[in-house]
């Protein structure tokens, strides 16, 4: 727990030193071709494989065995943070169930990967569509 702590404080710091704390976050340019905030991509509800998550550039929650995701960084349109379930395929040394995420955005949703436990994000695939 300590370690995965001291990880959030580091992401944490990253976060606020992108300015990724402010609605005025880093933009990306849409399929469409007109800009649009990254923030504004990443909130909503979206249409995801591990059931509906609703989800904001501070976190958010999906259906998944009471699943909650906490951001610790965005760069441009590229979240990363943690994500945490009351069941999963793995279960982490400490007995909790937990793994980090990786989600890359557009405007019709993103494409991503997570991990288990302390693992880097590609355990299997997250993506989700904007609904």
């Amino acid at each position: 727990r300590a370690a995965m702590e001291r990880e959030f404080a580091v992401y944490r710091t990253n976060y606020i030193a992108l300015g990724c704390n402010q609605d005025a976050a880093s933009q990306a340019i849409t399929t469409a071709g007109t800009v649009a905030t990254a923030s504004a991509m990443m909130t909503g509800t979206f249409d995801s494989s591990f059931g509906t998550l609703t989800l904001s550039p501070s976190g958010g929650s999906y259906d998944y065995y009471g699943g909650q995701v906490q951001v610790a960084t965005i760069n441009g349109n590229v979240m990363e943070g943690i994500w945490t379930q009351t069941r999963a395929g793995r279960q982490c040394p400490d007995g909790r169930y937990y793994g980090r995420f990786r989600f890359s955005f557009s405007s019709a949703g993103f494409s991503g990967s997570s991990g288990y436990c302390e693992d880097e994000p590609g355990a299997g695939p997250w993506n989700g569509t904007r609904r």
